[in-house]
């Protein structure tokens, strides 16, 4: 079994749903200072689950060094952003108003960054890479700096599970204790597997970027149910877990694709062949995003925009490295993919403008004649 293929799509498929929760984020409320730090928060947890996600399946070590060395922009400031969003969240902002509070609270981070990322020379030997049937994976030394790491996201994680604790014990409103409950539960189940996972086992991939969207999720819940985050609730709640299984299944596909490109010309299954099978792969893409659009409404709408979007760019840049015009057919099947889903899209905002317009030409009417026949009372 391909296990660093299977790895990559865990990896690429929490990028592309964190992504997609992120933008739903920012455009209902864009001004929201939380708001705001859950989008950076995202990004760093993209950075994070590419870079590994290719550390994991570079061809030599070079290449698994420089993809863990980008990684680490992504967790080595990523624990510093979720203690800053529970700040704000927890109405503790006022800790870090001041410069010069937020340079101290994000100078561990960028220690880290400096120290893991960069080939500074403060940290001799970053990575312990081995190639194993997962891929590459890293074996901590637990050097100086190794430890200096293990104390700033612990630190800051188990502080900021203090402060969700105390968030909802010393509220009186039931809505924000259970969104303290479902938060604390979620970052510290989260806190405990990453631990495991990437401290403790050292004989697979990483994978606590992969663990992490589960409190991203149920932020994301919270958001659909309370509205706590942004101004105000989704009227209509999405099958966020229909989602995620139609973002992986798309995933899988091109996976699939992938495969069948490296197989000889003479490949056949049964009674297809391979371009036959590439073929078909192609429009159950297509049929997988138009499903998308319009089953699961703006979540759906998004992250079927960034897989075809994503899925483009791989085919045009595979056609300019190899000089070929193989994937040329799948080139145009995915700008296809794209103008159909962006007009579903604009179609179906159509309806909601026309019954918001026949409402507040109700409410006119009604407010109209209300007065006239206050006047008319009035007059007589």
């Amino acid at each position: 079994m391909d296990y660093p293929s299977i790895f990559l799509i865990l990896f690429i498929s929490v990028c592309v749903v964190s992504t997609v929760l992120g933008i739903l984020v920012i455009i209902n409320n864009h001004k929201a200072l939380a708001n705001k730090i859950f989008l950076v928060l995202i990004m760093s947890v993209n950075i994070w689950t590419v870079g590994l996600g290719f550390a994991t399946v570079a061809p030599d070590v070079v290449t698994a060094e420089f993809w863990r060395r980008f990684a680490s922009f992504g967790w080595g400031s990523a624990y510093a952003i979720i203690f800053h969003f529970i700040l704000i969240i927890t109405d503790n902002h006022a800790l870090i108003k001041k410069r010069w509070s937020r340079l101290l609270l994000y100078l561990p981070a960028a220690l880290c960054i400096l120290v893991f990322g960069l080939p500074t020379g403060l940290n001799k030997k970053p990575y312990n890479l081995h190639l194993t049937q997962f891929g590459w994976i890293n074996v901590a030394e637990n050097n100086l700096w190794d430890w200096f790491f293990y104390i700033y996201y612990i630190s800051y994680t188990v502080t900021g599970l203090v402060l969700l604790l105390r968030w909802g014990i010393k509220s009186s409103d039931s809505k924000i204790k259970v969104q303290s409950r479902f938060l604390f539960l979620s970052f510290t189940i989260t806190f405990l597997l990453a631990s495991i996972s990437d401290v403790m086992i050292s004989d697979i991939p990483q994978i606590a970027p992969i663990i992490l969207l589960m409190p991203i999720a149920v932020i994301y819940q919270a958001i659909t149910k309370y509205g706590f985050i942004i101004s105000k609730p989704t009227e209509k709640k999405s099958r966020f877990s229909f989602v995620i299984m139609e973002v992986v299944a798309y995933i899988v596909l091109t996976f699939l694709q992938i495969r069948l490109t490296e197989l000889p010309s003479t490949f056949k299954l049964a009674i297809v062949d391979g371009h036959t099978l590439r073929g078909i792969i192609t429009q159950l893409q297509m049929l997988l995003s138009i499903y998308m659009v319009l089953k699961e409404d703006k979540p759906g709408f998004i992250a079927a925009v960034l897989i075809n979007a994503l899925n483009l760019l791989f085919t045009l840049s595979f056609i300019i490295r190899l000089k070929t015009v193989g994937p040329l057919p799948a080139t145009i099947s995915h700008l296809s993919t794209l103008f159909i889903i962006v007009l579903i899209g604009m179609y179906k905002k159509k309806p909601l403008q026309i019954s918001e317009k026949s409402m507040n030409r109700e409410i006119f009417l009604n407010y109209l004649n209300k007065n006239c026949i206050i006047w008319l009372i009035m007059t007589h």
